[in-house]
């Protein structure tokens, strides 16, 4: 059996568990001869929380309403080609035509 450091601040962990996110995975023995024993303890950070894991989680969903674009569908591929191509002809025309129609309301 080993010791560790654990044992003596195990009183202190189980206070501030809740402020600090400590995740505890344990799988007790049983029986006369357990096969594994395991622990494994993860600290969070509240900092990493609200800095990096909401964003992502955030951007992750935004990005998850746009997947039945990449369907695999060749035909779908091609049709938001010409969607592009449409777009980009059409949007500086209606600019223009928008230009020229404030213009002419301008003067009057």
């Amino acid at each position: 059996m080993q010791y560790t450091a654990s044992s003596f601040i195990r009183s202190y962990r189980k206070l501030f568990e809740p402020i600090l996110f400590i995740k505890k995975e344990k799988v007790e023995a049983s029986g006369l001869y357990p096969e594994k024993i395991k622990q494994h303890t993860q600290p969070g950070d509240r900092l990493e929380r609200w800095l990096l894991d909401r964003p992502i989680h955030f951007f992750r969903t935004v990005l998850s309403r746009f997947t039945f674009l990449q369907n695999g569908n060749i035909q779908a591929y091609i049709l938001y080609g010409f969607i592009f191509i449409g777009a980009t002809i059409l949007v500086p025309l209606l600019i223009s035509k928008i230009a020229t129609l404030t213009s002419f309301l301008n003067q009057l």
